[in-house]
């Protein structure tokens, strides 16, 4: 029988590394939905595994005792770039084939979409798995098992026998998310610890209810691309039902790119979520052009407390550099519609090419004049991947890909990489002068 093990790792850090990061961010619980979901399609499969958690219960040497020992067959991994995961991958994913060099090793998630071949060719890691991976997983485990063609397999990078990095292409889209994919096996975790943790910071519970951005921001790296595809209604309520039900928790945020990328199916789930018994409340992202008071009234009735903006800069120029298409006009006033209403979170990036205080000083007229309670504003990050950040290859801004990102730390809190007039000084400084905007 093949021994899989599902690891869910918080980064652990060296002491340079400790020195520049923010506890207080790794203490932060957020249920790892991907490793769940996948947990769950192999359930459905009748594939044994055994998970690791080190953010609530193991440590790392713990994992690596097991892994000595056990000796698995497969470790599967997710993560986000960011906090270091890319540093602590690296020496992780050596230090695995130390102890048990027949260990394969895959990664998905947003880092596996993000860097597959970096992880591959720089890191130990056989496998990075692209975009969803509900199938790509149980075809990829049939495949290693039979000692097939890891080539017949869609949305894999690997190394071939020549050592060459190669990519097997782009696996098409699931279409019905609702029968195609599977609500995460949550217990598969020690899930009353992420419970515990939402109830002592009044945090929401977590829940995917799309996939995809229609937008093209050149700051972005879409884990899924353009296509949105979607669970239905009902089943996104039938889910919320499930958690309460089960863990007795009401919470919940969305944490798809845009809620409101269909604004006829936002308005059916107020619909269909007035007709629960339970006193549900949520919140969700959207963009700011799309909103509308009725929508936000109506909502609001039926549980609704807060909504996230990517604002990103109120300036027209920069949100040109941005590629956000984004009529600024136009969202004040439908903020401006709605700010009695709902709570509003409007989020901004500064460090754009072009940036200047002046573009700066726009944004926080924007916050004063909606009179914001809560802003969030970060440093730009180059994302693998994204516009900006091939364009910065091209112009020697980023002269190593594998040194850039083991240095990649918290995002949006440093100008890792400045691309625009300013310093890094006043990179930061507009950063808090903007937080500073709703005081």
């Amino acid at each position: 029988m093949v021994k899989i093990i599902l690891a869910n790792l918080i980064p652990e850090l060296d002491e340079a590394q400790a020195l520049k990061a923010d506890k207080n961010k790794f203490k932060s619980l957020n249920y790892p939905l991907g490793l769940g979901i996948i947990a769950n399609v192999l359930k459905k499969a009748d594939i044994a595994f055994q998970t690791i958690d080190t953010y609530v219960k193991e440590t790392t040497p713990g994992f690596m005792e097991t892994v000595g020992f056990e000796k698995p067959d497969l470790i599967l991994m997710s993560g986000f770039l960011g906090n270091f995961m890319y540093a602590f991958l690296y020496k992780l994913t050596h230090k695995i084939k130390e102890v048990s060099p027949q260990s394969r090793i895959i990664i998905g998630g947003p880092i596996g979409s993000t860097i597959p071949e970096l992880l591959v060719d720089r890191c130990k890691v056989d496998y990075a798995v692209v975009g969803e991976g509900e199938k790509t997983i149980i075809e990829l485990l049939d495949t290693i098992e039979t000692g097939s063609n890891v080539k017949s397999v869609k949305g894999v990078v690997f190394k071939d026998d020549t050592g060459k990095v190669v990519f097997t292409g782009d696996r098409e889209r699931i279409k019905d998310l609702d029968q195609e994919s599977e609500f995460p096996l949550y217990d598969a975790f020690p899930i009353q610890k992420y419970i515990d943790y939402l109830n002592k910071t009044g945090r929401c519970w977590e829940i995917s209810t799309s996939r995809g951005c229609y937008g093209s921001c050149t700051f972005c790296k879409l884990t899924f691309g353009n296509k949105i595809t979607s669970y239905s209604n009902q089943s996104i309520i039938r889910h919320m039902c499930y958690v309460n039900e089960r863990y007795n928790v009401n919470r919940f945020s969305f944490v798809d790119d845009n809620f409101l990328n269909h604004p006829g199916k936002a308005d059916e789930f107020v619909d269909l979520l007035m007709q629960q018994d339970v006193d549900f409340k949520w919140r969700f992202q959207g963009r700011a052009d799309r909103i509308s008071p009725e929508f936000v009234k109506r909502a609001s009735a039926a549980g609704l407390f807060d909504i996230s903006f990517g604002i990103e800069s109120a300036d027209p120029e920069i949100l040109k550099q941005y590629g956000k298409k984004l009529d600024i006009g136009k969202a004040l006033d439908k903020l401006m519609a709605i700010k009695d209403i709902i709570n509003i979170n409007c989020n901004f990036i500064v460090g754009a090419p072009g940036e200047t205080w002046d573009s700066i000083k726009k944004s926080e007229a924007f916050i004063k004049q909606l009179k914001l309670k809560t802003v969030n504003a970060g440093i730009l990050m180059l994302f693998p991947g994204t516009a900006l950040y091939l364009e910065a290859l091209k112009k020697g801004y980023i002269k190593d890909e594998h040194e850039y990102c083991i240095n990649f730390g918290h995002p949006y809190d440093y100008p890792y990489i400045n691309i625009c007039n300013l310093s890094d000084n006043e990179l930061i400084q507009a950063k808090q002068f903007l937080m500073d905007a709703v005081k």
